[in-house]
């Protein structure tokens, strides 16, 4: 009995942080996630990024990420998402599932 209820605790604990790894708390935690990723954290693409886009936005244009605040270039892996009428550009999968959980809490 005591072995299943050790189980058990252990069990919720690791659902109850989502198990894995932790989602980084910094911008700069975040952009160490994406070291080493070349459209990622591109000073070129800083200038010019668009937050949101009329239309999904072409490969190779300059998005800010509206979960990070980081500027990257658009690929043809880039996620989007689409919300009130916009299309929104993200540097990570992470960023577009942190978006579609409660979009209006991005967008300003």
């Amino acid at each position: 009995m005591r072995v299943l209820a050790g189980s058990l605790s252990l069990a919720f604990l690791v659902a109850g942080c989502g198990g894995g790894t932790p989602e980084p708390e910094t911008a700069a935690e975040h952009h160490e996630e994406h070291e080493g990723d070349a459209e990622h954290g591109d000073p070129a693409a800083a200038a010019d990024a668009q937050a949101s886009f009329e239309g999904a936005p072409p490969v190779g244009a300059h998005a800010l990420c509206p979960v990070s605040g980081e500027a990257f270039s658009v690929s043809a892996e880039t996620q989007t998402a689409e919300y009130q009428g916009r299309t929104y550009a993200f540097c990570c999968p992470r960023c577009k599932g942190r978006f579609e959980a409660n979009p209006a809490s991005f967008v300003h």
